[in-house]
């Protein structure tokens, strides 16, 4: 059986669980690239806030990056920290 690495992840006004297996040295307060529901890279602050400012621009929702967001959900562990 796999273990997943799960935690938590703002989005907008909302959290939603991410899986963090791609970005394992993420901690509570780092900003990470979501892609289908996976973290896919650490990004700095201004980086974050560049990204967002974008993906507003382009009329995308922040729900649309979440692909998997239900399964992940069924698969759901806390992250160890």
């Amino acid at each position: 059986m796999t273990d997943y690495c799960i935690g938590t992840v703002e989005f907008g006004d909302g959290c939603r669980p991410v899986d963090l297996d791609l970005v394992p040295d993420a901690q509570i307060g780092d900003y990470v690239l979501v892609r289908g529901g996976f973290a896919v890279n650490k990004i700095d602050e201004n980086e974050a806030k560049r990204l967002l400012a974008e993906f507003k621009q382009s009329g995308e929702t922040l729900e649309s990056e979440l692909d998997g967001g239900l399964e992940l959900e069924r698969r759901q562990k806390p992250h160890p920290r």
